[in-house]
C-alpha cells in the first residue's frame, strides 16, 4: 500500500475516489434530525451507537428499513466491517484537527488504519466542493479541496491529517469509521489515482510550491 501512495518521502493527504455518486438521500438532510451534536457538527447516527465508539456496529434498524440503496451503495467502499458512520451537518468553521483521537482505546483497529493511509472515507452530501475543507501539510500550508463533480467520496488521512473545514453553511457530510480491507482499499487507491491524480493533495515535505 505505501509503495501506491508514497513517493520520494511525500505522502498522499486527500484524494477524490472512483466510485459512483451517492443516491439521492435528501429526504435524511433534516435539521431536526441531526439532535446530537459534538463541537462543530450536528448530526444522526446511521449505525448503532456503541458504549466504546470503535467497537463493531451495524446500520440501524431505520437505515435497513428505510434506506437500502444507501447501505447497497455502501458495498463498494473496502470495509470489513463498521465502527461508526453518521451524517453529519457543520454548525461552524472546523479547527484543525486529527479524527482518530483516541489509538488506546483500539489499538488493532489504529493499527489497520494508520497502515492503510489515506482512509478515511468521507463522502459529501451538501456543501462548497471547491474551498471548504482544507488539509494540512508538514509545513503548515493549508491547501483547499477542489472536489471533483463526478464523486462525492474522497479520503482523507484519518489517524494522522491535519484538517478542517472553513465556514459553510447548510454542509451536510457523511462520516466513516470502519476496518479497512487493505487489498480492496489499495485497489480502489490505484484506480483512483489513476482516474483524479490532479485532484490529489500530497504533502510536500515543507516545500511550498
Amino acid at each position: 500500500m505505501s509503495n501506491t501512495v508514497e513517493q520520494h518521502h511525500t505522502k498522499l493527504l486527500w484524494l477524490p475516489i472512483a466510485v459512483p455518486k451517492l443516491p439521492d438521500i435528501s429526504d435524511l438532510l433534516d435539521p431536526v434530525t441531526a439532535i446530537s451534536d459534538w463541537d462543530a457538527w450536528n448530526f444522526r447516527r446511521l449505525t448503532v451507537k456503541k458504549e466504546n465508539p470503535y467497537d463493531i456496529s451495524e446500520w440501524a434498524p431505520w437505515v435497513q428499513r428505510d434506506h437500502a440503496s444507501l447501505i447497497d451503495w455502501f458495498k463498494q467502499l473496502p470495509f470489513k466491517n463498521l465502527r461508526n458512520v453518521k451524517l453529519n451537518l457543520q454548525n461552524k468553521p472546523v479547527v484543525g484537527h486529527i479524527d482518530f483521537t483516541r489509538p488506546d482505546a483500539e489499538p488493532s483497529l489504529w493499527k489497520n488504519n494508520n497502515s492503510c493511509e489515506p482512509c478515511g472515507y468521507r463522502i459529501i452530501v451538501k456543501g462548497d466542493r471547491q474551498n471548504g475543507l482544507w488539509m494540512q501539510r508538514s509545513n503548515g500550508k493549508q491547501i483547499n479541496c477542489q472536489m471533483p463533480d463526478s464523486t462525492d467520496t474522497y479520503v482523507l488521512r484519518h489517524t494522522d491529517g491535519m484538517h478542517g473545514v472553513n465556514d459553510d453553511q447548510d454542509r451536510w457530510t457523511i462520516f466513516c469509521h470502519a476496518e479497512i480491507d487493505e487489498d480492496k482499499h489499495a485497489a480502489l487507491m490505484a484506480k483512483s489515482l489513476d482516474m483524479y491524480s490532479e485532484f490529489a493533495i500530497w504533502d510536500d515535505n515543507g516545500d511550498d510550491t
